[in-house]
């Protein structure tokens, strides 16, 4: 089976299984070093995670174009 992204490229699904596991993978590692503390680690994993991100086709924005909404009053947390 093959799948036609936006851009026309053509992606088996052994090929994008393999591209999902790649990124499960750098977001778990980069999660780890995070919270370990790694902080030069955590770089490292980041920049695999951009460059396998990159080979996906998938879009990155490197969270420019997303910006966190506003808050309007005290998180749930606090009312309950």
């Amino acid at each position: 089976m093959s799948i036609s992204g936006i851009s026309g490229t053509n992606f088996s699904s052994q090929q994008i299984s393999a591209q999902h596991q790649r990124i499960t993978t750098d977001f778990r590692q980069l999660s780890k070093d995070l919270e370990s503390g790694d902080f030069t680690a955590a770089q490292q994993d980041y920049s695999s995670l951009r460059v396998d991100l990159q080979q996906s086709g998938i879009p990155s924005t490197g969270g420019r174009h997303h910006p966190v909404p506003p808050t309007y009053g005290p998180p749930i947390s606090v009312l309950g």
